[in-house]
């Protein structure tokens, strides 16, 4: 069943600072454009994680510095950006910033001085949207909740279906938290409740997310997923948290978001990327064993880059990488 996109112990004698003043929270502890953000991310994690991050209330201490796993940890890498530099902008006109981790699905937000919104996700050509989905209102205080009854609308070229969502959030807890990345002080715990009812399942998922004034996007997150189905139940754990502990909220983004479609390919494939400048940049395309095959020198501009890209290669995989002052990125290539 295709996910729903919702706006991610060993004993040790540890040494956390003393208690905090609850912080208020506003759209200046939210996310906006111009990071990019690496988690480590662990899917089917045991319930030691989610014990942990499911203690809720005021000057408490969340340790994750030993992540145990017994399922697949990976790396991830979150980008935020400006609706316009997104493919899918004209479907959520009123966004105010986005974000993908893989640059083939986006979600899309709208943040003001007064409330959170998440406005929904799209991916080829299938569009999810929120209406009346508030995830809270500013100033949000500790042992707040606000309450949304939002409709879900699904569309793709040959489907349409809406259904009621129910989301509840809540201002949960703060303390201090520590991961194997580092430790941070006074942060905000929101637990976020999500409800849905489908046809043939309904979906009730809960996610924990830890935030910081000082940095970027989910400094940790908790997501435990269930799905009622007719004749059975499945439950999965999730949890994500700081791979590199970003500077500040203020660091640019280098050159990202490398998409390549289609691919496989015959050979011609469109290559979009994102530039937090506009700079020279190298696109190279190498065999698998670093034999550089094709190279171009170009300069891209600030923001979303697109062109067309025409090989005659022999079939077999690729690597293609884009480089300018600020990064790298890269992707394999299979051609056909």
């Amino acid at each position: 069943m295709k996910s729903i996109l919702i706006p991610a112990l060993f004993l040790f004698i540890l040494c956390f600072t003393g208690a905090h003043a609850q912080r208020i929270l506003t759209k200046d502890l939210i996310q906006t454009t111009g990071q990019q953000i690496e988690y480590i991310q662990a899917v089917d994690n045991d319930s030691i994680m989610g014990i942990e991050a499911l203690k809720t209330g005021a000057n408490l201490n969340w340790d994750f510095s030993s992540v145990v796993d017994s399922g697949r940890i990976e790396k991830i890498t979150t980008y935020f950006l400006a609706p316009e530099n997104t493919p899918y902008v004209d479907s959520f006109p009123t966004a105010t910033y986005a974000s993908t981790t893989d640059s083939l699905v986006y979600e899309y937000f709208r943040l003001t001085d007064t409330e959170f919104q998440f406005l929904g996700s799209a991916e080829d050509t299938t569009v999810s949207t929120y209406t009346n989905l508030t995830t809270f209102k500013f100033p949000f205080a500790y042992q707040d909740t606000h309450e949304s009854i939002a409709q879900f609308y699904e569309t793709t070229p040959n489907t349409f279906q809406a259904i009621e969502a129910k989301v509840i959030t809540k201002y949960s807890g703060y303390g201090n938290l520590r991961t194997p990345y580092g430790e941070f002080e006074n942060v905000v715990q929101l637990t976020v409740i999500t409800e849905f009812d489908f046809i043939f399942a309904s979906v009730f998922q809960t996610k924990i997310s830890f935030i910081h004034p000082d940095y970027p996007g989910d400094i940790a997150t908790y997501t435990w997923t269930v799905i009622d189905f007719i004749e059975f139940e499945t439950t999965e754990h999730e949890f994500s948290y700081y791979h590199t502990v970003p500077n500040s909220r203020k660091a640019s983004t280098p050159v990202s978001l490398l998409k390549v479609y289609p691919n496989p390919t015959s050979g011609t494939v469109k290559i979009s990327f994102f530039q937090s400048d506009s700079s020279p940049t190298t696109i190279e395309v190498r065999d698998m064993m670093g034999k550089l095959i094709w190279v171009i020198l170009m300069v891209s501009c600030l923001g979303l880059n697109e062109f067309i890209l025409s090989l005659n290669l022999p079939a077999g995989m690729y690597n293609l990488s884009i480089s300018t002052k600020t990064g790298i990125t890269s992707q394999k290539l299979v051609l056909y």
